[in-house]
């Protein structure tokens, strides 16, 4: 896939997915408001759901077999996502967030980069799955960039 199908996709799941949904005018306009802490918001996101998948999938595949890794891989490899998608990335975050939680107490700087982290990809999980749910936070201007370590999963 070229970039440009690959942001047309983007593009395509971006106005699907936010409630009410949006023409693909209105999403291309949403991509370039957002600029590129919103586009590296979005790819993290991305990246969470396919870490999620990679990592996860086994834990639910008995009582989920009705999509299998392969395929939901493949959905977002076209930037869909379903709801058992955001389930898997949603468990997994979740897991990583209080694992760095309890690190955090043995980290020398207070573990605020591992904390902030796992925050940040749960965070893009969800604006990622549904684009507009971190509307609030962005509007207000937090600057909610991955730290060094974030980008590696």
């Amino acid at each position: 896939m070229d970039n440009t199908s690959d942001d047309a996709l983007l593009l395509k799941g971006i106005a699907e997915r936010h409630q009410p949904p949006l023409t693909l005018d209105q999403a291309r306009d949403r991509l370039q408001q957002g600029g590129k802490s919103y586009r590296e918001m979005l790819d993290r996101g991305h990246q969470a759901i396919s870490e999620a998948l990679a990592n996860h999938f086994e834990t639910v595949m008995d009582r989920d077999s009705y999509d299998t890794n392969h395929e939901m891989a493949e959905k977002l490899k076209r930037h869909e996502v379903t709801p058992l998608m955001v389930r898997l990335a949603n468990d997994y975050w979740h897991d990583r967030y209080n694992e760095a939680s309890k690190a955090a107490w043995e980290a020398p700087d207070g573990g605020a980069s591992l904390i902030t982290a796992a925050h940040y990809a749960r965070m893009s999980v969800y604006e990622y799955a549904w684009p507009g749910n971190q509307d609030e936070l962005i509007k207000f201007g937090l600057n909610w960039e991955p730290t060094a370590g974030s980008a590696e999963h």
